[in-house]
């Protein structure tokens, strides 16, 4: 099993719109714990990005899977998400050939989908890929290593769609079948609410 690639996962927001909103269950495992599942159960290395209720969030994975990632503090969490992303980057082995983010309030994606991107990094190499839902662009995302610099000077809290925009000429979008990729756990809760 090759591990070219890190799936970052950020949970260490503030979470104001709904706080909590990571150790909601749903279907009998909190949101974190799914996101966990999805990609320890894929050939790639995970690290997930604590900050903000760190002890409550690792209290929420499954012990089995807690054993298979790397948990990376943000002490800086206040400050955005690009410090997650920042956090979980300069923690990382350096010969990764893919960077991936993914944030941890989305549990309602497909591993089958994850697998086919995972595919397309590996069958045609893109710089960057973003999975698109009827035109609408979600996670995970995708960057090659040699933007591991531009993910580490990241600022704010928009994230890694101000390096998308940067070099929007180097992007591939992948069209896929899996709303999934684009319901965060804020919309989900709107929606259901």
């Amino acid at each position: 099993m090759s591990r070219d690639i890190c799936m970052i996962i950020t949970a260490a927001g503030l979470s104001l719109r709904n706080p909590g909103k990571l150790l909601m269950d749903i279907e009998g495992v909190s949101v974190i714990s799914r996101v966990v599942s999805l990609f320890v159960n894929l050939p790639i290395d995970v690290i997930l990005v604590t900050g903000n209720d760190e002890d409550r969030i690792i209290d929420h994975i499954d012990s089995n899977n807690l054993k298979k990632i790397q948990i990376v503090p943000n002490t800086h969490f206040h400050t955005g998400l690009s410090s997650s992303i920042k956090c979980g980057v300069a923690e990382s082995k350096s010969e990764y050939k893919y960077f991936g983010f993914c944030n941890g309030d989305k549990p309602f994606i497909q591993a089958d989908i994850v697998t086919k991107l995972v595919k397309t990094l590996k069958d045609d190499r893109p710089d960057i890929l973003v999975p698109v839902y009827e035109n609408t662009p979600g996670h995970p995302v995708f960057f090659k290593h040699k933007y591991k610099i531009d993910l580490i000077n990241l600022k704010g809290d928009s994230g890694a769609r101000q390096l998308i925009k940067k070099y929007q000429d180097s992007v591939s979008f992948k069209k896929v079948n899996d709303e999934g990729i684009i319901i965060d756990m804020d919309s989900y809760l709107n929606k259901n609410n």
